[in-house]
């Protein structure tokens, strides 16, 4: 047997609608205000089965939350940003909400009535991809208004507010050498992998070309075996200091070349004796960013020399790595 259900509303503490219905909802035809309503429900007989008590009801006018987007803001991409946006409209009602609106994500802002009809609507510390965002205001009533481009998202090096802010790239990977030296003992060809930690910094520079640049700092652990006449490990340390350019064009697949020069250690004879080297290098590839992680393939090719020996190091470089 179904239960019944008796439904009462009330404004300013007088009781102004009572109804007993089978149905478990009702249509109201409330002018806008503040309410309160309880529904009871009622077995069979009448006896109240259970009470829902008074629970508050605010009834507003349904209409589309229209406004006029007063300055379009642009800020960097891919970095936390808390900004605000400045709208005008005189007809909100209490309640209206604001998001922000992108292809994929939505995030809600916080509305500021500065002084009527001037407001605006704040965001904290938020990270927006590169693009288009809308600003989506929602009526109780669920009807939306919407202005297209009310935030700008660009890469960082375009934004005024952050053209002289630095990227800063951390990367670890591996590469398979191939080292050809002479001189010394004899010819000698040598393969061998290394591990690699490089920290990398893009210049933050307002002049178009500098601003593409950087500089790396490059650190090397190898191994190639122990030497065949001493039995001395092979280990390999090596530190380079680079100049690279990597034009930041927003784009997913990025080139890059780098030059520069550094010093390279060994406990093999093959590798210059035992002794320190001086070594030049070059190298060119493309790193591949999605969501502030990139991964770096590319050749490079270096030459070295002490006193008595030279060397050429080709290498293929694989890398991981992500922006801080």
């Amino acid at each position: 047997m179904e239960a019944a259900y008796h439904i009462e509303v009330r404004k300013d503490g007088f009781v102004f609608f009572e109804k007993d219905q089978m149905e478990n909802e009702i249509a109201l035809d409330l002018v806008p205000g503040y309410y309160e309503y309880q529904i009871q429900v009622l077995d069979p007989f009448g006896k109240v089965l259970s009470n829902s008590g008074w629970i508050p009801l605010n009834v507003t006018r349904s209409q589309i939350p229209a406004y006029r987007l007063i300055t379009p803001v642009t800020i960097a991409s891919r970095v936390k940003n808390s900004f605000s946006i400045p709208i005008d409209s005189s007809d909100l009602n209490p309640g209206t909400e604001f998001y922000l609106q992108g292809k994929k994500k939505r995030i809600k802002g916080e509305w500021n009535g500065l002084q009527s009809p001037q407001g605006e609507v704040i965001f904290s510390d938020v990270r927006l991809k590169s693009g288009s965002w809308e600003l989506t205001a929602v009526d109780p009533s669920k009807e939306t208004f919407s202005q297209t481009d009310a935030v700008i998202a660009r890469p960082m090096y375009r934004t005024e507010s952050s053209l002289r802010e630095s990227q800063f790239d951390i990367q670890i990977g591996t590469a398979p050498l191939a080292a050809f030296s002479q001189g010394g003992s004899g010819d000698t060809a040598l393969s061998l992998w290394s591990i690699d930690a490089v920290l990398l910094v893009q210049s933050g520079s307002t002049v178009p070309l500098l601003r593409d640049m950087g500089l790396e700092f490059h650190g090397r652990l190898g191994y190639a075996g122990a030497d065949p006449v001493t039995q001395n490990p092979g280990l390999l340390g090596r530190g380079d200091l680079s100049i690279f350019y990597r034009p930041n064009s927003g784009n997913r697949v990025l080139p890059y070349i780098q030059a520069g020069t550094g010093f390279l250690a060994t406990g093999s004879d093959d590798f210059f004796s035992g002794k320190t080297a001086l070594v030049f290098s070059g190298g060119a590839g493309i790193d591949i960013n999605k969501n502030r992680h990139y991964f770096r393939l590319g050749l490079s090719g270096s030459y070295g020399y002490t006193d008595s020996q030279e060397m050429i190091i080709c290498e293929l470089i694989f890398r991981w790595g992500y922006q801080l």
